[in-house]
């Protein structure tokens, strides 16, 4: 079911952000009843100039961050970062981007791998939860599901260290930087440089992808 204070807000909206949940969900069913959720509050209909923006934290960004401030602690938990990195087992474990080894203080986080974003959101169709949608919208949403547009890295290759680094720039040569930084963001070599990612995600119609890919 849909959040009850989330039902007078759906098929209404040109755009949603998703800036911050999607990292705080440790499961991945929770991941994807939020982006569902977040989903029907766009206005139907596929085709739609409707987009919704959800952000990321990679593992790789976690782990330079560990580098620069605690760089003994890779070692001194390796079991339990093994656990983190799924390097144990089939690479799929329990614990894998499950940040939780602070829970005692009330921090838990999920951090992803660059390749793991488009699987996430193929996997959601809006018609498989009618009753959270109001009656006349159900069928202007069956057969509809999402599909990433793009994926993008928010601090680019330089990551959140040395992107920090421009703020002491003129304008003018921040901007030159800035330019450059946007021109690589989608690259896909460039996305597990950066601490956020920001997926740009459309409502599409399922049934016509299956039909070209025939």
């Amino acid at each position: 079911e849909c959040c009850p204070e989330m039902r007078d807000g759906i098929g209404t909206f040109d755009a949603v952000l998703m800036l911050g949940p999607l990292y705080h969900l440790l499961e991945e069913e929770d991941r994807i009843k939020a982006v569902r959720d977040a989903a029907t509050l766009l206005k139907p209909g596929d085709g739609s100039e409707s987009v919704l923006f959800a952000s990321f934290v990679t593992t790789f960004g976690h782990l330079r961050g560990v580098a620069r401030s605690d760089p003994g602690r890779l070692g001194r938990e390796k079991e339990w970062y093994g656990r983190y990195l799924g390097l144990e087992g089939d690479g799929k474990g329990e614990g894998k981007g499950k940040y939780t080894r602070r829970r005692d203080e009330g921090v838990v986080s999920y951090h992803v791998h660059p390749s793991e974003i488009r699987g996430l959101f193929e996997k959601i169709r809006l018609d498989d939860q009618p009753s959270s949608l109001k009656s006349d919208l159900v069928g202007q949403v069956r057969g509809l599901g999402l599909k990433v547009e793009k994926i993008v890295a928010c601090e680019g290759f330089l990551g959140a260290e040395l992107a920090g680094n421009l703020n002491a720039l003129g304008e003018e040569e921040w901007r030159i930087w800035m330019d450059v930084l946007e021109r690589f963001a989608g690259d896909e070599s460039v996305l597990g440089a950066s601490e956020h990612l920001l997926a740009v995600v459309r409502v599409v119609d399922l049934s016509a992808i299956g039909e070209e890919e025939k």
